[in-house]
């Protein structure tokens, strides 16, 4: 059985009309930083995921890894908080245009 590829590939397209737009083009300057400041934010959230994994396993109180957890969402909230502004700014600095194609 034959089958109609140009057909099969229409009914997997999204009509423009629904609602569908293209993605948003940033400057060649400004993505490079939106990148980076992405790339260390999820570096920061899977070094936190690995800490509480970490600290879940250990033999300790309950008492003990509770505080531990506090030190830990400290720690992690104070690294974080500089990354997340820092994205702020650059996604304020430099909204982004629609691309011109």
């Amino acid at each position: 059985m034959r089958r109609n590829m140009s057909a099969d590939t229409r009914a997997t397209q999204a009509p423009a009309s629904a609602g569908w737009s293209d993605p948003p083009y940033y400057s060649d300057d400004l993505l490079p930083a939106l990148q980076s400041t992405l790339a260390a934010l999820a570096d920061l959230e899977l070094r936190f995921e690995i800490a509480q994994e970490v600290l879940a396993a250990l033999c300790e109180p309950d008492e003990e890894k509770q505080r531990h957890r506090a030190e830990l969402e400290q720690v992690h909230q104070q690294a974080r908080e500089p990354l997340l502004q820092h994205l702020a700014r650059l996604q304020e600095g430099g909204k982004p245009a629609r691309s011109p194609h």
